[in-house]
């Protein structure tokens, strides 16, 4: 009896199929890895728009820089005459380098000026709030998780940034209200009757400066918490006696942790006349605290844990 052929595979089929497989792999890598980066730097290279990064190295110098071409397989170069160049005008020597551009957009936090300017700064338990007017007038109420004028200058720069690109005012408020502080940086939570605000990692002049300022703006009874700053070479005590200068300044309470590093900021508290009983050293941060939850009196507590130094110190 006659029985089918069972249809299968010819070898040469077998072999073209095996050899496929065998080449699969280098061509899905090609396509990833060559292909891919090719087509995205082409694209780039005929958009319109410029992308670039720019980082502020101090307030006298920004550095404007290309985008990475690592990352993103692109490179343009900064024009000041075309693109716009947004720069802090909170300083005046920024303004005068500024001249070099003629594309230039401002942002100011404090005060008043040519360009985007934030107004009206208020700090609460809930956070920040301001107003924010534009070039051309239009104004904007913002409200941010984010406290102190420190804070705001950096938003107004990217609310400045987004406005510049053609984004309304109106249309950022949500993304400026999710903004997330960095956790021990200016975190503040909540105790009942008490905020802890939360700057444990902060450990410089200019940001111990700057929390203290922000505290002064609260309405209610102030205690800083700290140990000081260190690492600060021959200006060590110098540093922490000014500290304490700025602090008297904005504080209800102050609670040094650690009697003999904090010796240089009690002198700069003493010497602004505050009552000395208000100003106390102790040897550990939990004694400190329960000194802090003790204080009687009005209104709302709001305690800065500024810096966090190793047990060492």
């Amino acid at each position: 009896m006659y029985k089918p052929r069972k249809k299968g595979l010819d070898l040469m089929t077998k072999r073209s199929l095996a050899g496929w497989l065998f080449v699969l792999p280098f061509l899905l890598g090609f396509l990833f890895f060559i292909a891919s980066p090719m087509y995205t730097a082409f694209m780039m290279s005929i958009h319109s728009q410029g992308i670039v990064e720019c980082t502020e190295l101090t307030p006298e110098y920004e550095l404007v820089d290309p985008a990475s071409s690592t990352r993103s397989y692109y490179k343009r170069v900064v024009d000041g005459d075309k693109n716009p160049v947004l720069k802090n005008g909170e300083y005046q020597y920024i303004q005068d380098k500024a001249k070099d551009y003629k594309n230039k957009v401002f942002y100011f936090a404090q005060g008043s000026g040519n360009g985007y300017c934030a107004s009206d700064i208020a700090v609460s338990q809930l956070g920040t709030e301001f107003t924010m007017t534009a070039p051309d007038g239009t104004t904007e109420n913002f409200q941010m998780r984010l406290i102190g004028a420190h804070n705001v200058i950096n938003v107004a720069g990217a609310i400045a940034a987004a406005n510049t690109l053609g984004i309304p005012l109106s249309d950022l408020k949500i993304p400026v209200r999710r903004i997330q502080p960095v956790p021990h940086r200016m975190q503040m939570r909540e105790h009942g009757q008490v905020t802890i605000i939360d700057d444990a990692y902060n450990s410089n002049p200019v940001g111990s400066k700057a929390a203290v300022e922000t505290l002064a703006m609260f309405d209610g009874i102030r205690i800083l918490i700290t140990p000081g700053m260190v690492e600060l070479g021959d200006k060590e005590k110098e540093y922490n006696y000014k500290f304490g200068t700025y602090a008297a300044d904005c504080c209800d309470y102050i609670l040094l942790v650690g009697k003999k590093h904090t010796e240089p900021i009690k002198e700069g508290v003493l010497s602004k006349g505050f009552t000395p009983q208000k100003c106390q050293s102790f040897d550990k941060l939990e004694e400190a605290l329960s000194y802090a939850y003790a204080i009687k009196g009005q209104g709302h507590r709001y305690i800065l844990l500024e810096n966090d130094l190793p047990d060492n110190y």
